[in-house]
């Protein structure tokens, strides 16, 4: 029973060492946006906006390190900004909410699930800006399918607060959101959509 009570206590001991190595920062959600981009095909018309985020974290090592990230971001609040006229700009957002594409009365939520990064070489440009860059290597969830990602974070310091901007690109119908993609679909004419969506995440963590 002793070396029972002695071996928790020596595996309890290593855990909160091992966890006393990193520090979870929880992400400024009022800072912090998802912003995206969609395009037609054929044609030379596109559409873009933003989507909060609602929650996440980003865990670091003592020396400042970025380890792994997750964020949550809130599909129902997504906008769209390049059209002026009201009636069509909520009519587009509505479409892109409903389950023509994605669904938020269904799934209100995406995760951005980045589990690690890779410090990469930064070109001089880079350097003078004070950015670190690293490959970001993970899975996004956007309604019930999760898949592999990976794209390029710079994320800068300023005393306590880490900023990170990233721009990921993704085959949008690898999540099932297919509307408007001649992939599946035949006689779309111009009105196909491209399977590509851009991401570009700009998240700030708390002091």
């Amino acid at each position: 029973m002793k070396l029972k009570t002695l071996f928790i206590a020596i595996t309890l001991g290593f855990s909160l060492a091992v966890s006393a190595k990193e520090v979870k920062k929880p992400i400024n959600t009022d800072a912090s946006i998802v912003s995206w981009m969609g395009k037609k095909k054929l044609i030379n018309d596109s559409h873009n906006g933003k989507i909060k985020v609602k929650e996440g974290s980003v865990v670091f090592d003592k020396k400042g390190q970025p380890l792994s990230a997750e964020v949550i971001i809130d599909m129902t609040t997504i906008t769209n900004e390049d059209l002026k006229d009201k009636k069509y700009n909520e009519k587009l957002v509505s479409h892109l909410s409903n389950a023509d594409f994605f669904d938020v009365s269904k799934y209100p939520t995406s995760v951005l699930n980045i589990k690690s990064f890779e410090k990469v070489k930064a070109a001089q440009d880079a350097k003078e800006k004070n950015l670190n860059l690293y490959k970001a290597t993970g899975e996004l969830q956007i309604k019930d399918k999760k898949k592999p990602i990976e794209f390029e974070v710079a994320i800068t310091q300023e005393k306590a607060t880490h900023k990170g901007l990233g721009k990921l690109t993704i085959d949008r119908t690898l999540w099932d959101v297919k509307y408007g993609s001649d992939s599946f679909f035949k006689g779309l004419g111009d009105k196909v959509i491209a399977n590509e969506i851009s991401l570009d995440f700009e998240l700030v963590t708390k002091n």
